[in-house]
């Protein structure tokens, strides 16, 4: 499992869209073929076989990291798309309870004379 995955991600990583940060990137070469459900089980399945095979520890944990980022950029790259990275700002700041003051309103607060 180990060599297989440190494999995709290898090559994903070298692809010019990755270097560019571009939105292909998360879907660059084999990990392409990675669909929701594998990518969320995945970490659980390395944190399986790194409990059992300690002496190559840190091959499993770059596999883990690449997983997580892997997730993240295709999280990202989604709310990118759907314009809803403010409202996921709003979420997180409310989840980490941070207050928001209100947004001033555009329109002055006085009436004209007659």
């Amino acid at each position: 499992m180990l060599n297989q995955y440190r494999g995709m991600f290898r090559t994903a990583n070298n692809d010019p869209a990755c270097a560019r940060g571009l939105p292909s990137c998360p879907f660059s070469g084999p990990v392409r073929s990675l669909d929701f459900d594998q990518l969320a089980d995945l970490p659980d399945h390395i944190e399986a076989c790194l409990a059992v095979d300690r002496h190559r520890r840190y091959g499993y944990q770059w596999v883990l990291t690449q997983t997580e980022n892997l997730i993240v950029r295709r999280t990202m790259f989604y709310l990118i798309s759907r314009h809803e990275t403010e409202d996921y700002a709003r979420w997180d700041d409310a989840q980490r309870g941070v207050v928001t003051p209100p947004e001033e309103d555009d329109e002055p607060d006085t009436v004209a004379g007659r």
